[in-house]
This record gives C-alpha cells, sequence and structure tokens, in this order.
C-alpha cells in the first residue's frame, strides 16, 4: 500500500492490528500500533480495545491495563467491550474476586 503512494489511515491500522490480535499475534498488533502513531494517526477507542483485548487474550493482563490506562489519559471513554476484555483478562488470571 505504502510502497503504491497510498498511506493507511486509522480503518487500515485498526483492522491489521485487530486481525493480529485475533490470531494471537500480539507483538506484530503492538508494533503497528507504535508505527501508527509515529505516523502521526491517532489510535481512537475501536483500536486501544483491539490491543487491550489481544493482551487480556494472551495472558498479558498488566499490560492491558497500562494501555487501559493511557486510553483513558487520552480522553477517550473505554465502552462496554473495552470493559468485558479486561474483566475476562482479570478473571482468567484469577483476580476476578
Amino acid at each position: 500500500m505504502i510502497s503504491e503512494g497510498i498511506a493507511p489511515d486509522s480503518v487500515v491500522y485498526t483492522t491489521l492490528i485487530d486481525g493480529f490480535c485475533k490470531f494471537g499475534n500480539v507483538s506484530a498488533a503492538y508494533r503497528l500500533f507504535d508505527k501508527m502513531q509515529k505516523r502521526k494517526i491517532s489510535p481512537d477507542l475501536i483500536t486501544y480495545t483491539a490491543v487491550i483485548c489481544g493482551l487480556c487474550r494472551s495472558g498479558k493482563v498488566m499490560e492491558a491495563d497500562k494501555l487501559f490506562h493511557d486510553m483513558v489519559c487520552k480522553q477517550l471513554e473505554p465502552d462496554e467491550v473495552t470493559y468485558t476484555a479486561l474483566i475476562d483478562g482479570y478473571c482468567k488470571e484469577g483476580k476476578g474476586r
């Protein structure tokens, strides 16, 4: 895409990030997340939630929690999908009591 002179936007990055997370490749998703910000494309709620879901599914709940707090600090309001991912992650980790 880039080699053709077409710059990816937030939707393209979010779709790729979500796909990597669903296939369990959270490190690739994180690299894209960082790359999108370096290209001055701000992640939105959906982007953050995709990464948070991926981190929770892979057992990295503390990283997900940190990212959640970063998201809130950027004035993005979590929705039920974001909260559900975190709750599920904490429950699977045994901290849901």
